[in-house]
Parts: structure tokens; sequence; C-alpha cells
């Protein structure tokens, strides 16, 4: 697995909305705001599905009003890959 650089990385969120590139920590992250807790615990099993099927398995954060998603590539040294833009694409897709 190859890590991405910065430019393929910034130029690849350009088309995916409201996803951010962390350099410093070489992950990338959104927040998706939440209606309820239950909305939010039906999208965790979604994306754990999602998870399951790409075999890539995002670091979720639920509380009651949002839920983050950090991805990242343990494969290509800790750092962003194209499965975690597909990832990123297919979580938007999921989004109620």
């Amino acid at each position: 697995v190859v890590a991405l650089s910065e430019t393929e990385i910034k130029t690849a969120l350009s088309k995916i909305s409201g996803w951010e590139y962390d350099a410093k920590q070489k992950h990338l992250h959104k927040t998706f705001p939440l209606k309820s807790y239950f909305k939010g615990l039906s999208f965790v099993q979604s994306i754990g599905w999602l998870a399951q099927k790409l075999n890539h398995h995002p670091e979720i954060t639920l509380n009651f009003s949002a839920l983050s998603v950090r991805l990242t590539t343990h494969d290509a040294d800790n750092s962003v890959s194209g499965i975690d833009l597909l990832m990123a694409q297919q979580i938007d897709q999921l989004w109620f």
C-alpha cells in the first residue's frame, strides 16, 4: 500500500465535501452533525458494514450531537492512501 503525496490528497479532497487532511498527524477526518444519538448509532453501523466490505477500519467517535470519522492507513506508514479516499467517498454516500 502506497501513501499518497500531500498534493494528491488535496486534489482528491477538492472533490469530496467536508473532509479535511491533517498533514501533521497524516489522516483524513470529518465530523457529521447529528439530530439524535440513535441516528449516530445507525450511521456507525452502516460505516461498520462498509469497513468490513473494504477491510479498512476507521476510528469513529460518537457523542450526542456529532459523529467524527478519522481515516489513515497503517500499512502506508500511518499515512493516507487511496483506500482512505475511497472510504471517505463511500461514507459520504451512506450519510442520511
